[in-house]
C-alpha cells in the first residue's frame, strides 16, 4: 500500500522531516610506504602498549597506613595498584619545606609490593616535578629495568597544596609490575634488519637504543620483550620513521612516521528545511561511498587520489534518481575533485542533482534525530535503512505534486503541474522526507509490526516526526512552487472556521479522511510540546516531548490509545492512582483534542512540579526575611507566596521575580536567572510555593519548599545550575 502526501491535488493539498547537521574537524593519517606489516603498524602508531583495563580494589589490597584511600583500582595483569585516590581530609600533612620528589621516592620504597617496582628502577627526567596549576603538584618517575627504558612505564604522584603544606591526592601507577625477562638470542638487532623490516630499502639508520617493551599476553598477563628502537631516514624524500623490533623474532612491535597527509573530508550543502526559505546548512557526508571506500561519520576517508566518484549510499539507505529511467535502482553518483585543503563541500550544481543530495542529507538527519530516542533493536529501520527514490514521475492521473511511502521505499516526485498547480520537487522540502520516513517507522514498530494498523495515526506520526524535529508546526512549506505562504497543513491551527482545532471523533467524512484525521494526534503532540516548552524551554521541552512520542510508538497502534501510553511512560512510581510528573501538561494537551477518554480534563488549578526550578538564598537579613535568587528553564516569570498553592494572590505576601544576571553564573538558551523584586518573609517549618508562569501569566509549573533554621531550603539545590 502507498501512503501518499496528497489526497486530491485538484480539491486541496491536504496530504502528505531536521536536526541541523554539525560541521566536523578534519583528521589526519600517515602516508603509506613499505611492507604491509610495516604500513599497518605505522597506521596504528606508537603508544598502544597501554595497561590492562583495571578492576576495583578492596580492603584486602590495602595496608593499615593506607586508611585514607577511598578509591582503589587494580591492574589485573600484574596484581598491583593502578590508581589510588585519597581522602585529603584524612591525609597526614606534608610540611611545605619537604622535597616531594624525595617523599615520593620513600613512598615507593614502602609500597614496593603494591606498586610492583623498586626505587632502583626509577628514572628522573626534566619534568619530574611539574606544577601545572597553583594548587596541584605532579611528581612523575619514568621506569627503567637493568639500565633500559621500559616503554610507556611510569608512576605519578599528585599532591594538593594548602596554606601549611601538601597532602597526597592520588597515585597513578603505570609501572606494569614485576618484570621477568627470558633469554634473548641477541642483545639487539642490526640496523639492516630494521631497514629490511620496513620494506623501504632507501632508508638509512640515524640512531638506535635498547629498551623493554611490555605487551599484554594471551593469558591476560604482561609479557616483556627485549627490543631495539631505530630511527630510519630517507633523506631524499625528507622522510623518517621510528621502528621497534623484537630482538628475538625481529618482528615489528611498533612503528611511526613523520610524514602525514590530510584525510579527505566531504561535506554537503543542503536546504535546512525547504527550498522556499533558501536557508542552507553544511554537514558531513556521513557514510557515503567514495569509489570503493566508505566515509566515516565525519565524512572523512583515506585516499591519495585527487578526484573520485561519490555514490549516495550508506547504512541508512541508498538514494536513487529516476531522471531518464523511472525503473532505475542504481544509487545516484557524481564525480568530485578534492579541494587542496582536504575539505570538499558538495553543493547542487549541473553535475550534482539537488533533489538527490537533499534527500541523502535528510535521510541522515532523520536517522540521527530518531536515533536519540530509539535504539536499532527497538526500530530496525535505524539499522537496515531504506531505499529513497527521487525525481519520480507517476504514470497515473497525478504525475507530480506527491511523495509516498511504500513498504521498502520512500518516493519523491519531480517538479511539475497538476490541475493548474505547479509543485516543486518534493525532495527539496526536508520535512516531507521526515513525514514519509515516519510512515516507514510506523510500519516498523508497534505491537503489530510490519504493517500500518491505523492510517490516520500513521499520518499523524509522519507530521509529528517532521514538526518536532524542525521546531515548526507547518508541514510542506512552499508546496506550491515559489509560494512561501503555501503549505500542506499545520499541526498548530489558528482555531478559525477555515483552520479549526481538530478533535476526536472527527465531525464528518472530510475530517475522517486519514490525512485530515491525523491532525488530531499531530496537534495533540504539538500542544504537549508547547506545555513542556513553557516548563523547560525550547530545547529540553522538545526533547522530552519527542522522547514521549517515539517511545510510546513501541506499544501503541491506535492514536486513541496514545494518552494512556504517554501517561504510562511518565509514571515514576508505577502507580496509576498517583499523578505522574507531567500529568497536567499531558492531560491538558490530550484533553484539548478530546483524546483522554472518560478521564476528566483538568483546569488551571492542575499545575505540574517545575523540575527545572531552583532557588537559593542570596542574603539572609537576620530578621526572618530573605533575598532569593531563582533559575528555571522555561519560565517567562516567577512568583513566590506562602502556603502550598497553585496560584498566588495579588497581595503584599506575594513577591515577583524578575530576570537578572548573576556574577559567576552564565545564563544560556536553556537556563535563565531571576531575582526577587523584594524580600520574602519566612517562618521555620512553614510551606511556601514558587510558581513559574508563561508569557500570559498562566501557571505552568510550581515548586513547594520549606525553610530550616538557617533559612536554607532543605529540598532544593544550593546552586542554580
Amino acid at each position: 500500500m502507498k501512503y501518499h502526501i496528497h489526497a486530491s491535488i485538484v480539491i486541496s493539498l491536504l496530504a502528505f522531516a531536521c536536526a541541523e547537521q554539525r560541521s566536523s574537524v578534519t583528521t589526519w593519517g600517515h602516508a603509506e610506504r613499505g611492507s604491509e606489516e610495516f604500513s599497518a603498524q605505522v597506521r596504528i602508531g606508537y603508544g598502544f602498549n597501554h595497561p590492562a583495563i583495571p578492576r576495583p580494589g578492596s580492603s584486602l589490597n590495602l595496608t593499615g597506613q593506607d586508611s585514607s584511600v577511598f578509591s582503589l583500582a587494580m591492574d589485573p595483569a600484574a596484581d598491583i595498584w593502578q590508581s589510588a585516590l585519597f581522602d585529603t581530609t584524612q591525609q597526614s600533612l606534608i610540611p611545605s619545606e619537604t622535597s616531594l620528589v624525595d617523599w615520593s621516592t620513600q613512598y615507593i620504597a614502602s609500597h614496593k609490593a603494591e606498586l610492583g617496582l623498586d626505587v632502583s628502577e626509577l628514572a628522573h627526567f626534566n619534568n619530574t616535578l611539574y606544577e601545572p596549576f597553583p594548587d596541584q603538584i605532579y611528581v612523575t618517575f619514568q621506569r627503567q629495568f637493568e639500565g633500559r627504558e621500559v616503554r610507556g612505564a611510569f608512576v605519578q604522584f599528585i599532591f594538593v597544596r594548602g596554606a601549611d603544606g601538601y597532602r597526597l591526592r592520588e597515585v597513578q601507577n603505570n609501572s606494569y609490575g614485576p618484570i621477568a625477562l627470558g633469554s634473548s638470542a641477541t642483545d639487539s638487532v642490526s640496523a639492516q634488519a630494521a631497514v629490511d623490516a620496513t620494506g623501504i630499502p632507501s632508508l638509512e639508520p640515524v640512531w638506535q637504543k635498547s629498551l623493554i617493551y611490555p605487551q599484554l599476553g594471551a593469558d591476560g598477563r604482561y609479557e616483556f620483550r627485549q627490543a631495539t628502537e631505530f630511527e630510519l631516514a630517507d633523506h631524499a624524500q625528507d622522510e623518517s620513521y621510528k621502528i621497534i623490533l623484537d630482538n628475538d623474532t625481529q618482528t615489528i612491535l611498533a612503528a611511526e612516521g613523520n610524514r602525514y597527509h590530510a584525510k579527505q573530508q566531504l561535506t554537503m550543502e543542503t536546504f535546512k528545511n525547504s527550498y522556499i526559505t533558501k536557508e542552507v546548512v553544511v554537514g558531513p557526508m556521513s557514510g557515503v561511498q567514495v569509489d570503493t571506500l566508505t566515509a566515516d561519520a565525519n565524512g572523512t576517508f583515506d585516499t591519495n587520489a585527487t578526484q573520485a566518484t561519490v555514490t549516495l549510499t550508506s547504512a541508512k539507505g541508498p538514494v536513487v534518481s529516476l531522471t531518464g529511467n523511472q525503473q532505475n535502482l542504481t544509487p545516484y553518483s557524481f564525480p568530485v575533485t578534492f579541494a587542496a585543503n582536504g575539505v570538499t563541500k558538495v553543493a547542487p550544481s549541473p553535475n550534482v542533482d539537488a533533489a538527490a543530495l537533499n534527500a541523502y542529507a535528510a535521510l541522515l538527519e532523520v536517522n540521527d534525530w530518531v536515533g536519540r530516542f530509539l535504539t536499532p533493536q527497538q526500530a530496525p529501520i535505524l539499522a537496515t535503512g531504506i531505499l529513497v527514490k527521487v525525481n519520480m514521475i507517476d504514470g497515473g492521473e497525478v504525475p507530480f505534486c506527491n511523495a509516498f511511502f511504500s513498504a521498502g521505499s520512500l518516493n519523491f516526485y519531480a517538479q511539475g503541474a497538476v490541475g493548474g498547480v505547479t509543485c516543486p520537487n518534493t525532495a527539496l522540502i526536508k520535512d516531507v522526507m521526515y513525514h514519509e520516513w515516519g510512515h516507514a517507522l510506523d510500519f516498523d514498530v508497534g505491537v503489530v509490526k510490519n504493517t500500518i494498523t491505523d492510517g490516520a495515526f500513521s499520518e499523524g506520526i509522519g507530521d509529528i516526526t517532521a514538526t518536532l524535529a524542525m521546531g515548526d508546526p507547518v508541514v510542506g512549506r512552499g508546496f506550491t512552487l515559489n509560494n512561501p505562504d503555501s503549505k500542506v497543513r499545520t499541526v498548530d491551527p489558528a482555531g478559525t472556521p477555515e483552520e479549526p482545532i481538530r478533535v476526536y471523533p472527527p465531525a464528518n467524512a472530510t475530517e475522517a479522511a486519514v490525512h485530515s484525521q491525523g491532525q488530531i494526534i499531530g496537534g495533540t503532540f504539538w500542544d504537549l510540546r508547547r506545555n513542556l516548552v513553557a516548563l523547560y524551554g525550547p530545547e529540553e521541552g522538545t526533547t522530552r516531548t519527542a522522547n514521549f512520542f517515539f517511545k510510546h510508538l513501541l506499544v501503541t497502534d491506535r492514536y486513541i490509545d496514545s494518552y494512556a501510553s504517554v501517561l504510562r511512560l511518565d509514571d515514576d512510581d508505577n502507580n496509576p492512582a498517583t499523578p505522574s510528573p507531567h500529568y497536567c501538561a499531558i492531560n491538558k494537551a490530550f484533553g484539548k483534542h478530546r483524546l483522554i477518554g472518560a478521564a476528566t480534563l483538568e483546569g488551571p488549578s492542575c499545575v505540574d512540579q517545575d523540575q527545572g526550578l531552583k532557588v537559593r538564598v542570596d542574603v539572609d537579613n537576620g530578621d526572618g526575611t530573605l533575598n532569593l535568587l531563582a533559575s528555571s528553564f522555561g519560565a517567562a516569570s516567577i512568583v513566590f507566596c506562602p502556603g502550598k498553592v497553585t496560584s498566588c494572590p495579588a497581595d503584599a505576601n506575594t513577591v515577583e521575580f524578575t530576570s537578572t544576571s548573576i556574577t559567576g553564573l552564565t545564563a544560556s538558551e536553556t537556563k535563565k536567572f531571576y531575582q526577587a523584586a523584594g524580600t520574602v518573609k519566612v517562618k521555620e517549618g512553614e510551606m511556601y510555593t514558587l510558581i513559574s508562569r508563561d508569557s500570559k501569566g498562566a501557571a505552568v509549573g510550581l515548586k513547594t519548599l520549606t525553610f530550616g533554621k538557617r533559612d536554607q531550603s532543605s529540598d532544593l539545590s544550593q546552586t542554580l545550575k
